[in-house]
């Protein structure tokens, strides 16, 4: 019987430290993401001038093809 007690009381503890550590790592990436929201929007945008480079790129290539008739 005080074996059960102890793994009982040892999954307790287990599970007690993971949501605490849970917690901690989801402030901490609250925090970050607070923080750097500048950085985070600035890359946003930066990808979005890539896609939409990308894309034009893609069509002047297409229309630069001549096509066979």
């Amino acid at each position: 019987m005080k074996i059960k007690r102890s793994v009982y009381r040892f999954l307790l503890a287990f599970i007690m430290i993971l949501v605490v550590a849970s917690s901690f790592l989801f402030k901490q990436t609250i925090d970050y993401k607070w923080e750097n929201r500048e950085l985070i929007l600035q890359n946003d945008s930066l990808r979005g001038v890539v896609i939409e480079l990308s894309r034009l790129i893609d069509t002047t290539k297409t229309a630069a093809i001549p096509r066979k008739k």
